[in-house]
């Protein structure tokens, strides 16, 4: 990694964190712990974390891979509770590693032959994973082969499929060999702006520093998620920032409830996290934000509601800091 650092052009490396169908799980990487991920920051690599659990139902494993992959179930309502078990093992890990809320985990779907069934869980199977990652504060990611769950998931946005959670980022496997994040006929250009990783050339052998490695090159622009963001601290025990709170809370006065996205919840979150109750600023409004909301609101007087409305939104725009 030093070698790296100081003689390649790479800032970010892929980690595999999580996942029952990963090659190199645990007991391959003993290395891979807090005090590795910690000190590599601290020489200035940034993370790419990833997990690999259930593959598409269509997906073919190879009869030489050490590791057969584990499919995901053709039931609707079995594929999301395993896409909830997968979302919560990668929690676990990114917690462990000592990644703050706010960090994205990758969701390595393998490529398959597209079938209509095959993609309908796919699809379910990320929303879900989707869901539960952003409920904990979390984002994020889905890696595969453009031709695969890239191109059905730029189908269901475009299409507008109902219900369907988009990822926050996207990761596509399309081996041009140009270091772009163009995703040419299987990514539209208008969706994940800023937040594309392209894998353009794989299985290169390269030497830097005197060390050698087989990798797979990718192009990234996701302006700086690949680091664990830090969250906004509370205040010091007796410290107000009321003036603060108002500050961030300015603006338009939508009314926000639980699944609700966008700028104006950002700015509730961190007008929640300088009254003191610490929720990261993702813009998703899930359970930790209706909680810091219930809990402001029964601080001054506003009642038992876990939705943003415009008594509260007035609360904040004062700088009532309770």
């Amino acid at each position: 990694m030093d070698a790296w650092r100081a003689k390649s052009p790479f800032r970010a490396v892929g980690i595999y964190i999580s996942g029952n169908s990963r090659y190199c799980g645990d007991a391959y990487q003993p290395n891979l712990s807090p005090g590795w991920v910690r000190t590599n920051a601290q020489r200035g690599w940034r993370f790419i974390p990833i997990h690999v659990g259930y593959q598409s139902p269509c997906f073919k494993n190879s009869e030489k891979s050490r590791v057969q992959k584990k499919h995901m179930s053709r039931d609707i309502g079995k594929a999301r509770q395993q896409a909830k078990s997968d979302a919560v093992e990668t929690i676990r890990a990114l917690k462990r590693l000592g990644f703050g809320p706010g960090s994205v985990s990758y969701l390595d779907i393998e490529w398959y032959k597209r079938t209509k069934e095959c993609d309908n869980a796919v699809l379910e199977f990320i929303d879900q994973w989707t869901e539960m990652l952003r409920h904990y504060g979390y984002r994020s990611g889905v890696y595969s082969s453009g031709s695969a769950a890239i191109q059905a998931m730029d189908e269901a946005h475009a299409g507008g499929r109902r219900g369907f959670t988009a990822p926050d980022h996207i990761w596509f496997a399309w081996t041009n060999k140009k270091a772009d994040t163009d995703g040419g006929p299987y990514l539209n250009d208008a969706y994940w702006k800023n937040r594309r990783i392209h894998q353009y050339h794989n299985g290169d052998r390269v030497t830097f520093g005197g060390k050698s490695l087989t990798i797979d090159w990718n192009a990234m622009d996701v302006r700086g998620a690949s680091a664990a963001p830090t969250p906004n601290q509370p205040p010091k025990p007796g410290e107000r920032r009321c003036s603060s709170v108002a500050n961030a809370a300015a603006g338009s006065t939508p009314v926000l409830k639980y699944r609700s996205q966008g700028s104006a919840v950002k700015r509730v979150q961190r007008a929640l996290t300088l009254t003191g109750r610490n929720v990261p600023a993702t813009g998703y409004y899930g359970r930790a934000t209706e909680t810091a909301t219930w809990s402001y609101r029964k601080a001054n007087g506003l009642g038992s509601s876990k939705s943003v409305a415009s008594e509260m939104w007035a609360a904040l725009q004062r700088g009532a800091c309770r």
